[in-house]
C-alpha cells in the first residue's frame, strides 16, 4: 500500500512574537516524535465502535527538569455505548497538568477518522470535538495554552496521510466558537 501525504497549513496571519517563534522551532524539531507518539498511543484507545484517537502534547518542562520540553500523551476511552466519553486530548492535557507543565506548545492528534458523526463537520482530518474545543478555550483563558499554540490534526487511514496545521485560535474560528479574540480571525 502506497502512502501519500496531503497537507493543509493555515497561514499564520498575525505577526508571531519571539516566544511564538521559539515555540514554532521547538514544535518543528519534535513534530515527528509527536506524530509517532500519538499514532502509537492511539493503538491503546478503548472504543466500543473502534473510533480511536491518540494525542501528544509538547509542553515546556516544569522547573527542576533537566530538559526544556516534555511530551505528554493520551488516548480516547469509551468502552460501552452510553458511557462517559474521555477524549484523547483531555487525557493528554490531564497528564501535562498533573506534571505541572507551565505551557503547552503544540497539540498533535492522530486518527483514522474524519468526523465525529456530524457530516457538516467532516474534514480530511478529525478536528477536536465540541467538548475539546470548549476545553481549549478554558485552557487558553487560564494560560495553559495560547491562541498561538499549534494544533496539528493527522489522519493516517486508508494508506494515505492527511495533515492540517493551524493555531488554536484559527481552529476555534472555523467553528465560530465564542470568546475568540477578534484579531485572531481577521
Amino acid at each position: 500500500m502506497e502512502s501519500t501525504l496531503h497537507r493543509h497549513q493555515e497561514s499564520f496571519s498575525q505577526p508571531r512574537s519571539l516566544e511564538a517563534k521559539r515555540y514554532d522551532d521547538a514544535y518543528r524539531t519534535h513534530k515527528q516524535d509527536l506524530k509517532v507518539t500519538a499514532s502509537r498511543i492511539r493503538d491503546e484507545a478503548v472504543s466500543y465502535r473502534e473510533f480511536k484517537v491518540g494525542c501528544a502534547l509538547l509542553a515546556e518542562a516544569p522547573e527542576g527538569k533537566t530538559v526544556d520540553y516534555t511530551i505528554h500523551f493520551g488516548y480516547n476511552f469509551k468502552p460501552v455505548k452510553g458511557s462517559e466519553k474521555l477524549c484523547a486530548e483531555r487525557n493528554a492535557f490531564e497528564s501535562a497538568i498533573g506534571d505541572q507543565s507551565p505551557h503547552i506548545i503544540a497539540i498533535v492528534t492522530v486518527s483514522q477518522e474524519t468526523s465525529t458523526g456530524d457530516p457538516n463537520q467532516s474534514h480530511s482530518v478529525l478536528h477536536p470535538c465540541d467538548m475539546c474545543r470548549t476545553m481549549l478555550m478554558d485552557y487558553r483563558e487560564r494560560g495553559v495554552i495560547s491562541g498561538d499554540t499549534i494544533i496539528c490534526c493527522v489522519n493516517d487511514g486508508e494508506g494515505t496521510e492527511a495533515e492540517e496545521e493551524c493555531t488554536v485560535d484559527q481552529l476555534l474560528a472555523r467553528y465560530n466558537d465564542s470568546s475568540i479574540p477578534a484579531q485572531a480571525v481577521a
